[in-house]
């Protein structure tokens, strides 16, 4: 939970007006494609592999494997970093991935990079 507390703060002080959380893969699934269906598609989604419901990994998988939903920027976030772990996600290309614990500065640069375009 403090996790979530920290990302929603970040989120504040980086200006995002809409922030969504939920308990659990399932729901958030069902608000990515809504709001990708009313025309309101996030800029971003954290995602922690351990989630009730549907784990981080397969809802990735869902998302990359969806046409409208493919591009979206994902941070996965894990407790595991190890080169198995990392293995298993990366075929699904996560935006960005960190291993907690980590610090919220750490947090501030990965999203500031997720959601700013690349220079040309």
């Amino acid at each position: 939970l403090m996790i979530r507390e920290m990302i929603e703060k970040i989120l504040r002080e980086l200006g995002a007006y809409r922030i969504d959380k939920v308990g659990d893969g399932q729901q958030a699934l069902s608000r990515i494609q809504r709001a990708n269906a009313e025309g309101q598609p996030y800029d971003l989604v954290t995602l922690d592999w351990e989630m009730p419901m549907m784990h981080g990994l397969d809802l990735l998988k869902i998302i990359r494997g969806d046409d409208a939903l493919k591009n979206l920027a994902v941070l996965m976030i894990s407790t595991r970093g190890d080169a198995e772990h990392i293995r298993q996600i990366a075929p699904y290309m996560p935006s960005g991935f960190i291993v907690k614990p980590f610090k919220p500065e750490f947090l501030k640069e990965r999203i500031l990079s997720l959601l700013t375009p690349p220079k040309a």
